[in-house]
């Protein structure tokens, strides 16, 4: 469980606001056959972080039962046949749209992974819902569906695998890594930021039905995230503090 004192980001966009009205008040029966259902409209507002990565010759410190792979088809079985896992057609789709999946097993079990998409920025990738947000080019890389399995949550098992991806990826000429993840998703967060992961915007998307629209936040907004990373900053090394008395 976070502490509850962890900085919460506080941000106000009137377009924002305008499409979040927008998106909550289409008529869910356009015509008297055709029910709009909930997953043909949304909105979200997630945060995007960056890190500029180079290639080490630092090696993972890796457990004797631990194995990273990329891409290794008994391990995305593994990851279709769990009963947190999507449906399967969402992870067949990213690999032909060319994405990456990084994976940690231990003890030949799958505990976590990380996908990459080398193409594009985009939130619920794989899914008929996708809304992109932003091309790559070839320096760089765009990470999501970034998960530890529940039992397996709170060893180190993520941090692991952001390392392993971030060492592969900067070797191949990568030089940017590109992230979404929502404010209050403070887990997520920490692992990030641990690793030099810094916020840069906020994106807001937005679905309804085959329509999509995406803008990122202003300088208005920048100035109060970079305020927001800056007390991350002070609650992380308060908490450091605290943890050796």
């Amino acid at each position: 469980m976070m502490n509850k004192n962890f900085p919460v980001l506080k941000l106000s966009n009137t377009k924002a606001k305008l499409l979040m009205w927008l998106v909550k008040l289409f008529p869910r029966r356009l015509i008297p056959t055709r029910l709009i259902h909930i997953k043909d409209k949304f909105i979200a507002s997630p945060l995007i972080l960056k890190k500029d990565i180079s290639p080490t010759l630092n090696n993972l410190n890796l457990a004797k039962d631990m194995e990273c792979l990329i891409n290794d088809e008994g391990a995305i079985q593994q990851i279709m046949q769990h009963q947190e896992a999507l449906p399967e057609a969402v992870y067949r789709q990213r690999i032909a749209q060319g994405d990456s999946c990084f994976i940690l097993l231990n003890e030949k079990t799958v505990v976590a992974y990380n996908w990459v998409s080398h193409s594009k920025c985009a939130v619920y990738r794989g899914f008929a819902r996708e809304v992109e947000f932003l091309v790559l080019n070839s320096e760089q890389a765009f990470t999501y569906d970034f998960y530890t399995y529940k039992n397996h949550r709170n060893k180190g098992y993520g941090l692991i695998v952001k390392q392993f991806l971030i060492k592969y990826l900067a070797q191949g000429g990568v030089k940017a890594m590109l992230t979404c993840v929502h404010h209050d998703n403070h887990a997520s967060l920490a692992v990030h930021f641990n690793i030099g992961y810094k916020p840069i915007a906020v994106v807001y998307l937005a679905r309804i039905m085959n329509w999509t629209i995406s803008f990122q936040s202003g300088d208005k907004e920048l100035y109060t995230i970079k305020q927001w990373f800056e007390q991350y900053i002070q609650f992380k090394n308060s908490k450091k503090i605290s943890d050796k008395l």
